[in-house]
């Protein structure tokens, strides 16, 4: 079993310090994690970082890119591990060691758990992901995505879609939690500790935007209408039974067919 580890950085030296220095007491050994780490072509010292921790990354690169997920997808290219997560510059580990060791007994599609925000101010606080997920959480919400592994091949098929600025690992985890139908674990403890700094609200209407775009591209806006009042339903206590126990593929087939009624009578 192995597991690939992603990072990304352009001219955040401390910060990629920060992330590589988070791993200790651990064999970063080839049969068991791979580190790679994707650099945009740093101009500070950024590079002088990579080399000190060699003994660390398993492959590296440092070439202009197109931005994050442009990044991310060249760190994708490289991944042979069965899991994959995403730790960028500036973000840490909580405890590799443990979820490394667990990760080798489970066989689910994606694994999820909880993570610590950091601020500029070094305040800290434990913030406790939803124990369950599928695709109408994310009609109106996330995860974070340095908290989670996912299988790699997965990972491969649904990879980041470019054209979104913003919100492009927001699709990657709704489509695969809309179309593979994943085996799904959630862990209650901290995977990582999230830096905040840099992330700005000014951004949040863009993101709401993205989000708006994409989801407009592949449903109608009744097929969306009725998937919202779905994802509020799911706030109720039987709903989760219910909307699982009938098999997820149900209500989608029951979307699919009412929604060509309606098209048909020009609704």
């Amino acid at each position: 079993m192995r597991l690939s580890i992603i990072t990304i950085n352009f001219n955040d030296a401390q910060g990629l310090e920060k992330t590589l220095d988070s791993v200790v007491d651990i064999d970063l050994s080839a049969e068991e994690v791979e580190w790679i780490v994707i650099d945009g072509g740093s101009g500070d010292n950024s590079l002088e970082v990579i080399q000190k921790n060699l003994k660390k990354i398993s492959k590296w690169i440092s070439e202009p890119d197109k931005g994050i997920y442009d990044a991310m997808n060249k760190g994708i290219d490289y991944a042979t591990g069965e899991y994959i997560i995403f730790m960028n510059a500036g973000d840490c580990f909580c405890d590799l060691k443990l979820m490394a060791s667990q990760l080798s007994n489970w066989k689910d599609d994606l694994i999820y758990g909880n993570f610590i925000s950091s601020n500029s101010n070094g305040e800290k606080k434990l913030v406790a992901q939803t124990a369950h997920l599928d695709f109408l959480y994310f009609l109106s919400k996330t995860i974070n995505h340095q908290s989670v592994f996912i299988r790699t091949d997965l990972v491969k098929k649904y990879r980041f879609d470019t054209s979104y600025s913003i919100v492009a690992d927001w699709i990657m985890l709704f489509k695969i939690l809309k179309f593979a139908n994943p085996q799904i674990r959630y862990v209650n403890v901290p995977i990582c500790i999230y830096d905040t700094t840099g992330i700005s609200s000014i951004n949040s209407q863009e993101r709401e935007l993205q989000k708006e775009k994409f989801l407009k591209s592949i449903y109608s806006n009744w097929e969306l209408s009725q998937l919202i009042t779905l994802s509020r339903m799911r706030k109720k206590k039987w709903f989760y039974w219910f909307y699982h126990s009938f098999h997820r593929e149900s209500v989608n087939f029951w979307m699919r067919f009412t929604a060509k009624i309606f098209s048909a009578i020009g609704k």
